[in-house]
């Protein structure tokens, strides 16, 4: 090993201890007398500082910020995204609760044996009820699916006389 590379060792020693920071007044002084001893040691002592200077200021660099550290709040919890959810949430049950509450209730007429009547609706047709008829309609105003214009039985008592109970389907209006 040449001259130059272990006085640059015996320097990146010192640098090490003292980088550590088990730098202590015994290490000063070893380090101030061999800087005495000559000049190529302060030489290479000054440059290898200046190095390692540099070194720390590109590892200051690389080092993440106070703001990269900081724990990250997801994005969808943000006080607007909230807001918007609850007023999302809002819409929906407001819709849900008026769908419910204007569902009409089906209705049921009746007309006695030898009866007849003619009976409005909801939606503006008439139904005409003869002797022992009863009808329930629910009326609505959504068109009344395909195929739905052929009358359904509902139901019969059976402390009547058999006289056949029938659905029909309202008109669309």
């Amino acid at each position: 090993m040449s001259d130059a590379a272990r006085i640059e060792e015996i320097a990146a020693g010192f640098l090490a201890r003292r980088d550590r920071g088990s730098w202590d007044a015994a290490d000063q002084a070893g380090l101030d007398a061999w800087l005495d001893e000559a000049t190529a040691h302060r030489v290479a002592w000054l440059r290898l500082q200046a190095a390692w200077t540099r070194a720390d200021r590109l590892g200051a660099l690389n080092a993440p910020s106070a703001a990269a550290v900081a724990p990250v709040r997801p994005r969808f919890l943000t006080p607007a995204s909230m807001a918007a959810g609850l007023v999302g949430l809002l819409v929906v049950a407001g819709t849900a609760s008026l769908a419910i509450g204007l569902r009409a209730e089906p209705h049921t007429y009746e007309t006695e044996v030898g009866g007849r009547e003619s009976v409005p609706l909801a939606d503006g047709s008439r139904v005409e009820l003869n002797t022992a008829t009863r009808l329930r309609a629910n009326v609505s105003r959504d068109p009344a699916p395909s195929g739905s214009t052929a009358a359904r039985p509902i139901s019969r008592s059976p402390t009547t006389r058999p006289t056949p109970s029938w659905s029909m389907p309202a008109a669309a209006g």
